[in-house]
């Protein structure tokens, strides 16, 4: 397979790629070219709501605008003319996909470090197209549609399901047609496995660092320490000493030179971004409740929203209400009530300060397996946060209670030697190795495979509308749970009962999108 097919939930418009879709129809009340929201309220150029050069059905697909350095390019396409079999809808799929890598082969940058394009598409047809009472058989065709045309296609697309029921429908349609992941190795698939398995029993706590943010144009910690330098008006020779300081230092060097309100102005305007990176969609699938950050940006927690969970930011919003939380160790852009971490007497403060945020560090450590992505294995961050766990936990280890890694940490670099020094507490898994691909992109396939290992096949089972992607079996099953539904809504059924029922059926449901 030349391409890889990626399959997120959360926002299409948000998703930093080289081009996405725009579907747009026709049909008895509109001519070709009408769209409805979201992609109305995009900057397209309309007439009467309708694009001015709209697809038709001769042209299925057209480019629209072409891309720059921040936006990806908009194609529309043709999907939505009343009610049409399922393959006119994967055609589009399968023609938008042809054509868009053909188109942006030319450019040089990549949003995954490959040279691959990578174009973005919704669920067409679900909703204004027609077929919102056939969803199965549409998603099962656009599915095989694109795997098929990727055969022969050297681009990346990805899919990018606005609700739970379809995401987990689209799962298994791609499990379905696509058995194999060829640029994985058997060693990456049986950890990923084991990192399925804490995820789906709760175990499992994201550790994100700037790698995660770096796909959505944002640069390395240390690539912006330098930026910062230059800022500052350091000389290139001073800049140059800057690179060798331990971070906490040359932050002190940054801030003394121009000043903490300009600072962090300038770390602003470094890492903010209207857009998420692919990873942070991935990630904010998985089925994780509590995460961690030193990052600043405010990425994850909107990909995390983008999914229809309602996420608490710590420290920044007080305590956790809901199930989902992040733990934003050195601050975040949007929390102008505490300075951002950077220099050495900012980790002290923030460390002196943070007692109630360290014990639940601490809990976390204890009764979790933390997964660290986008970590160098040079970041002194990374190092420090390893040594804390390590202390946290010695006495357990001295007394030989627990010899199990307690995290996982993976990484686009070779580990090397650094693997000797965390031994037996931390287990790396390198996407390193191949020649079809680069390692940042392995990186993302590995953690679409996660996301695919720990998809709840069952989120669609009690929505008819995806019935063609189960078996006689699992339909009849739904008729069964179905009549546990109604029978919970007896007269003599105590409220107790019925809540728990509900409670019980409630992950065959899946959430609606945000």
């Amino acid at each position: 397979m030349a391409g890889h097919l990626f399959v997120t939930r959360g926002d299409l418009l948000a998703l930093t790629c080289d081009a996405i879709l725009v579907p747009c129809g026709g049909g008895p009340t509109h001519s070709p070219g009408y769209l409805v929201r979201p992609w109305n309220r995009m900057n397209l150029p309309l007439r009467d709501g309708h694009l001015v050069d709209p697809p038709d059905g001769d042209r299925r697909v057209v480019l629209v605008r072409d891309g720059s350095d921040t936006e990806p390019a908009v194609w529309a396409g043709h999907t939505g003319e009343g009610r049409k079999p399922p393959w006119w809808y994967a055609e589009a799929a399968r023609l938008y996909l042809r054509q868009s890598a053909e188109h942006h082969s030319r450019l040089t940058t990549r949003p995954i470090g490959d040279h691959r394009p990578l174009v973005a598409m919704p669920f067409v047809g679900a909703g204004a197209g027609g077929m919102s009472h056939r969803k199965g058989e549409v998603v099962k065709a656009i599915v095989h549609a694109l795997l098929d045309e990727l055969q022969s296609v050297d681009a990346d697309i990805v899919l990018v399901l606005a609700d739970d029921a379809s995401y987990s429908a689209a799962q298994e349609a791609r499990r379905r047609y696509m058995p194999d992941w060829p640029e994985l190795d058997e060693l990456q698939m049986r950890r990923a496995d084991e990192l399925a398995s804490k995820a789906r029993a709760g175990r499992l706590v994201l550790f994100l660092g700037a790698g995660v943010s770096m796909g959505a144009g944002l640069p390395s910690w240390r690539q912006m320490l330098l930026d910062l330098g230059s800022l500052a008006g350091l000389t290139e020779a001073e800049i140059s000493e800057l690179d060798t300081l331990d971070p906490r230092d040359a932050g002190a060097v940054l801030s003394g030179r121009i000043g903490e309100k300009r600072l962090r102005w300038a770390i602003e305007e470094s890492v903010g971004s209207e857009h998420l990176s692919l990873m942070h969609q991935i990630l904010a699938s998985l089925p994780v409740a509590e995460a961690m950050t030193t990052n600043y940006d405010t990425m994850f927690e909107r990909a995390w929203r983008d999914t229809g969970r309602k996420p608490s930011v710590l420290p920044q919003d007080g305590t956790a209400t809901g199930e989902h939380w992040l733990l934003k160790l050195h601050g975040s852009l949007d929390d102008h009530k505490r300075p951002l971490v950077l220099s050495r007497s900012d980790y002290l403060r923030f460390e002196d300060s943070s007692q109630a945020l360290a014990g639940l560090v601490h809990a976390m450590l204890l009764t979790r397996h933390l997964l660290f992505v986008g970590y160098s294995l040079s970041d002194d961050n990374f190092h420090r946060i390893v040594h804390q766990v390590q202390a946290t936990l010695s006495e357990s280890r001295a007394a030989g209670d627990d010899t199990t890694p307690f995290g996982t940490v993976l990484t686009s670099e070779r580990p090397r030697l650094v693997h000797e020094v965390w031994h037996g507490d931390i287990q790396f898994l390198s996407t390193v190795g191949g020649a079809s691909s680069t390692p940042v992109r392995r990186l993302a396939i590995l953690l679409d495979y996660l996301a695919a290992a720990t998809s709840a096949r069952a989120e669609h089972l009690m929505d008819p509308t995806f019935d063609a992607v189960f078996t006689a079996d699992e339909r009849a099953l739904r008729d069964k749970l179905d009549e546990v539904m109604a029978a919970s809504r007896a007269n003599g059924v105590r409220l107790g009962i019925r809540e728990a029922v509900d409670e019980a059926l409630s992950r065959f449901r899946g959430s609606p999108g945000p």
